[in-house]
């Protein structure tokens, strides 16, 4: 983001919804091409103790006079009473999107208050007072002190400590400030240098010419490895044990929700915990590997929004964080077999909460009654009856699609039936019921005998033979169904 020489101001320190801001840009120097500017892209964000919200974001042609741009934009009817900040906009160049140019200009920061109709008007210097105020209150939440469990028991022996967790394998573009911590990408990624140095040496000792080192291989493998920190600014702990111990924890349900839907969850890879009094300082290292975790933030806050969301719920709740536990190994696990088997867990442990045991007869969407090969009704009593009655209650089933075999478009449905406005006479109708046996089959196989075999199910009975078909093809594929199914679980339960 480009520090032009650019001062920003509005039109009042205060307003009412409604009312129309005015934001003007002045160009300390002389840019010749700003009578190209087409659109200004503006965020409003609201100014809270713990991180600064997105609240507005809008883009408008400006009104150029002299060396300044001006745009405006009418506050809507509803929008939150507080103190906002403006501090950085986006000028855009040229009226076709595909041809345009985008420049990203940061100023001074720019404060502002909405309040009621009945309130008076708020002064530059009473505005000005409101973010200093919240300045101090922000700085308090940053710097709450973290107590473990044995100091809150043993308030004799506190001493204070800064432990600070080293992570790979999560893409952060943007600190994530919570209380007491923060979470911060450092820009960087792992080497493989050392690893090149292990494989030249014993390819000299070999007799083989050594391998010689690719600049662009190590770039690779800096970008598919970006690390992390989290610190925690002030450890009341008893000893420096006590200190490392409980943030490492702490750290490892953070990344457990770092890893929700990503792929895999980030690891820890060193810690560090030095003590104020005696600046004494201990570390460790771990050695996590990678797997490929991305986790790019579309709001720069959501990652720590999301975190102080979930984070209190895993603390209380020891069956939260067995779902959220299993869940995350299930997108580590690169095994088809063994990550739909965790993913299936996922519903078995909510399903066998949720839905009782007492033979209560399954149906179809319609209402029509399910039954087995003797004709007898399919019930609860069954493990995979309660995940089917679970996922049929939260209704969030039905998906159809398209896929090419052997040069030819085809079509499938699941949980739909034939008068759905998409279905085609050539379309293939996949029953909730049979989709969840099939996931079942290749979960029993998983269990019993450690992996499932494509070949070996295409020969089973009718639903391995379907699980291995539509894992062929997949569409749908029944570890994506399984996935999308505990995952909504997870959001629901955590």
């Amino acid at each position: 983001m480009a520090l032009a020489h650019v001062t920003a101001s509005i039109n009042k320190p205060s307003f009412v919804p409604g009312e129309t801001i005015r934001l003007t840009l002045r160009f300390e120097t002389t840019v010749e091409d700003l009578e190209t500017v087409s659109n200004i892209s503006v965020n409003f964000y609201r100014v809270d103790v713990q991180r600064n919200q997105f609240s507005l974001g809008f883009g408008s042609a400006p009104t150029l006079e002299g060396n300044t741009l001006e745009v405006s934009k009418a506050l809507p009817t509803n929008f939150r009473y507080g103190l906002y900040i403006i501090q950085h906009v986006t000028l855009c160049r040229g009226d076709e999107p595909e041809e345009s140019e985008q420049e990203a200009i940061a100023f001074d920061p720019v404060f502002f208050a909405v309040r009621t109709a009945v309130e008076l008007p708020l002064s530059s210097q009473e505005v000005f007072g409101l973010s200093n105020e919240m300045g101090r209150r922000r700085t308090a939440y940053m710097r709450q002190p973290i107590k473990t469990t044995k100091a809150e028991e043993n308030t004799l022996s506190v001493k204070q400590f800064r432990v600070m967790i080293f992570g790979v394998g999560c893409l952060l573009h943007a600190t994530q400030q919570l209380e007491g911590y923060s979470i911060t990408p450092l820009g960087t990624g792992l080497s493989h240098r050392r690893m090149h140095e292990i494989v030249n040496t014993a390819l000299e000792g070999e007799g083989t010419e050594g391998l010689l080192f690719s600049e662009e291989t190590e770039e690779q493998f800096e970008r598919s490895t970006p690390v992390f920190r989290i610190l925690y600014t002030t450890v009341e702990a008893i000893d420096h044990n006590d200190a490392i111990d409980h943030c490492r924890a702490h750290a490892n349900l953070l990344f457990q929700i770092l890893g929700l839907d990503r792929g895999q969850m980030p690891r820890e890879f060193a810690c560090v915990a030095s003590e104020y009094e005696s600046n004494r300082r201990w570390h460790l290292y771990q050695m996590p590997g990678y797997r490929g975790n991305l986790l790019s933030d579309f709001n720069p806050v959501s990652t720590a929004n999301r975190i102080e969301q979930t984070l209190p719920k895993l603390q209380a709740d020891s069956f939260a964080r067995l779902l959220l536990k299993t869940y995350a190994d299930a997108t580590a696990e690169l095994d088809y077999g063994f990550s739909l088997l965790r993913y299936w867990s996922v519903l078995e442990l909510v399903a066998d909460k949720s839905i009782a045991k007492d033979r209560t007869p399954l149906a179809h969407p319609d209402g029509a009654p399910i039954l087995n090969r003797k004709g007898k009704p399919e019930t609860t009593n069954s493990k995979h009856g309660r995940v089917y009655a679970h996922i049929l209650a939260n209704d969030a089933f039905k998906s159809h699609g398209t896929y090419t075999e052997n040069g030819s478009q085809k079509s499938y449905m699941v949980g739909r039936d034939s008068s759905d406005p998409a279905y085609t006479p050539t379309t293939e109708l996949i029953t909730l019921w049979d989709l969840i046996r099939a996931v079942y089959a290749i979960r029993n196989l998983v269990a019993h005998e450690g992996q499932f075999d494509l070949d070996k199910a295409m020969t089973g009975d009718a639903y391995q033979q379907l699980a291995a078909r539509l894992k062929k093809l997949s569409n749908p594929d029944p570890l994506r169904f399984i996935k999308q199914q505990a995952q909504q679980v997870i959001w629901r339960e955590v």
